[in-house]
């Protein structure tokens, strides 16, 4: 990991590969269906559900059958799916190498309760009422500073502490941390989490061949399993300009943080200044009307143009044409 080693330690070390951090890679071992086992054995660690009952039930999910209406962010960029058991939840993986802000949290408490407002998801032929929806977060530091919690839930609270709903939630997990717990078998002080978690971050935050190799031979999953993963993480390190993508990324996250400041701006003028905007939107429509129905444009034309029913256009009309005129 770049945080560890530098840019040119990289290219001579011939035993250093790209991790699965970097989201490129990421997205690839846990967000494409052919390698849905990865996601499937992860899931399971995750939900504390056996295996078996996971397997076969995680339906990838898209921006259309999410059915949101994002305008800027590339959710096709993000690991979401469809978890179909007894309690059927929309889960969202997501990886932070990058720092933690508040931005990022206030950002993705928003993305899941736009999720969770669609309660129905496309499930082969046929709808599914989701009733949870949770967001992992893979960090490489904890959001709480003072406790350093390797693995801390959040929900919708009120001013007292008090649980609104448990129908969403926001896990972060310091996979950094747990990679380190992972190696010196510390890991066992954690007994609610389960050991395959610790092992998924050592296998998500390594850079080195040898270690990948070590981990795959201690797996606590399937030993095939685990060298299918190998194999892939390998194999997608033969692109020679993965390297260079890996080490540009820093340009790709300023993009992607100027975005989503971008993006909270629109959302606090929205949700601060609604009736002032709807009354800005409404006046700018209404002149239209008016400039149109003074130069005798059909009223199908002005209809099309404005959006605005047939009754609206001639409420606007019979209201504004002597204030129009003056």
């Amino acid at each position: 990991m770049n945080k560890f080693i530098t840019k040119e330690e990289f290219k001579k070390n011939p035993n250093y590969i790209v991790p699965i951090c970097y989201d490129e890679v990421y997205k690839e071992i846990f967000g494409n269906p052919q390698n849905i086992v990865f996601t499937e054995y992860l899931v399971s660690a995750l939900l504390n559900i056996p295996y078996k009952v996971i397997k076969g039930k995680i339906h990838f999910q898209t921006k259309n059958s999410l059915k949101l209406n994002v305008k800027k962010r590339n959710i096709e960029k993000d690991v979401v799916f469809l978890v179909e058991v007894k309690e059927p939840q929309i889960l969202n993986l997501e990886m932070n190498l990058h720092d933690l802000t508040n931005l990022k949290i206030k950002r993705n408490t928003k993305y899941i309760s736009d999720i969770y407002s669609n309660l129905q998801v496309p499930s082969k032929d046929k709808n599914i009422k989701v009733k949870y929806v949770t967001q992992f977060n893979f960090n490489t530091e904890c959001v709480d500073k003072e406790n350093k919690l390797i693995y801390d839930e959040y929900y919708y609270r009120n001013d007292k502490g008090h649980i609104l709903t448990n129908t969403t939630r926001i896990v972060h997990i310091n996979v950094a941390k747990m990679s380190e717990l992972w190696y010196n078998n510390e890991y066992k002080k954690y007994p609610d989490i389960s050991s395959i978690v610790f092992w998924f971050g050592a296998v998500i935050m390594t850079h080195e061949k040898k270690k990948l190799k070590e981990l795959v031979n201690n797996a606590p999953i399937d030993k095939q399993i685990a060298t299918m993963l190998e194999r892939k993480v390998l194999n997608m390190n033969d692109d020679s300009e993965l390297f260079g993508r890996y080490y540009n990324r820093e340009e790709e996250y300023k993009f992607w943080r100027d975005l989503e400041r971008e993006e909270l701006k629109e959302e606090a003028i929205e949700e601060g200044h609604q009736e002032g905007l709807k009354e800005g939107i409404l006046q700018y429509k209404t002149q239209i009307v008016m400039t149109m129905h003074e130069k005798n444009y059909p009223l199908e034309t002005i209809k099309e143009i404005t959006k605005l029913s047939e009754k609206e256009i001639n409420k606007i009309i019979k209201n504004n044409s002597k204030s129009h005129k003056k």
